[in-house]
């Protein structure tokens, strides 16, 4: 029987007739989320049932079936709009239910509250709360990812990553998954990424710059520590927490060793270190495209442009440019941001980092270690 056609029966035969419920239910993968569910009388009391994934039946709430870890596999499902507390909300907004994979935590979120779109992936912004401690809602991102086998594929690796680097400072931190892996229940960022800040025409401090440096190099210095390489660094994958930077979007970092094949069409051209470009099956790749990629968006900090934005068709054109090398051809000058001056010594940093040969780049202690000179 179609899950969408069952799902309505199931809905349909738990709630009193009298009340017309019309839900609309949307599937992901072998899961169903609730995308809305509105009574026809309008505001009612909180009805909850649970959908279990397994037997395809209903239940009332508080006889959802229990494991060692929690709540078992399945679906949470509300009456009424209005049960999600503390979330700002439109009248066609869609409200989405789920529990996590390990039924720990039960999560709410809007599709009209979207906080980022990615190559695979759409971000919400969402709430949860353990199932232990229902009073107590804690703002997550979560990460929603297409079902196809690329989408899982950065998914599975994203998420291997960050359980991999939990605890280490400046990463994101992921706090479980739902929907089989395919999405990531992650920190929110209220502040925004970096991208948002200098590709604005808000004036910023040589201060502020220096601290954003610092943290992206911190960040790097750990990773690089944990033998990770991100492999698409930039602005966008910069997330502000507590006034901080961190590393967010894991979905093509690679442990190392790693060959250079397996770096392949990762990464955002025009961010990419060259080397990466060319074709050398068996080259090794090292942390030193990182900092390349770093040293693009240091670039793009103090000038508040984005790299190679002269040419307007990216494509071979943009390749060609990158492997001329990132100022050749008049390509990318150095024109300060308003308000910035004697910037000399984080010039220096920059095109140390953005040098065509990997083992001339400086490594992220060595960026450190001039950062608290200046």
């Amino acid at each position: 029987m179609d899950l969408r056609a069952l799902t309505s029966t199931m809905i349909g035969y738990d709630f009193p007739v009298s009340e017309e419920v019309a839900p609309a239910v949307d599937l992901v993968g072998q899961s169903l989320k609730l995308a809305r569910m509105k009574d026809a009388k309008g505001s009612t009391p909180e009805r909850r049932y649970f959908v279990d994934l397994n037997e395809y039946h209903a239940l009332p709430y508080s006889e959802a079936p229990t494991t060692e870890t929690g709540v078992g596999e399945g679906l949470f499902l509300t009456s009424s709009l209005d049960s999600i507390p503390s979330m700002d909300r439109t009248p066609d907004a869609r409200l989405c239910e789920c529990a996590s994979d390990s039924g720990q935590w039960h999560i709410n979120y809007s599709t009209e509250q979207t906080l980022g779109y990615g190559r695979y992936s759409r971000v919400f912004l969402g709430q949860m709360h353990r199932l232990a401690d229902v009073k107590r809602y804690v703002k997550v991102a979560l990460k929603v990812h297409q079902n196809d086998a690329e989408s899982q594929a950065e998914a599975e690796n994203e998420v291997a990553m960050l359980r991999y680097l939990e605890g280490v400072a400046g990463v994101i931190h992921l706090f479980d998954t739902c929907n089989h892996g395919m999405t990531l229940l992650l920190q929110c960022s209220e502040e925004g990424s970096l991208a948002s800040r200098i590709f604005s025409n808000a004036e910023l401090t040589k201060k502020q710059i220096m601290q954003w440096f610092h943290d992206l190099f911190t960040a790097l210095k750990l990773t690089e520590e944990r033998k990770v390489l991100h492999l698409d660094l930039k602005p966008h994958n910069l997330l502000f927490i507590d006034k901080h930077l961190v590393l967010s979007d894991f979905g093509s970092a690679l442990r190392l060793p790693a060959l250079r094949t397996a770096t392949r069409s990762k990464g955002t051209l025009g961010y990419s270190a060259p080397e990466l470009l060319l074709t050398c099956d068996d080259c090794i790749t090292s942390t030193a495209s990182d900092v390349y990629s770093a040293g693009v968006t240091m670039y793009s900090m103090l000038t508040g442009r984005e790299p190679f934005s002269d040419i307007d068709r990216p494509g071979v054109a943009l390749v060609i440019a990158i492997k001329q090398g990132f100022f050749s051809g008049g390509h990318n000058p150095w024109i300060l941001r308003p308000g910035l001056q004697q910037c000399e010594t984080l010039q220096g940093i920059v095109s140390q980092c953005l040098s065509m040969d990997p083992t001339r780049r400086p490594s992220p202690d060595q960026v450190l270690t001039r950062l608290n000179f200046e």
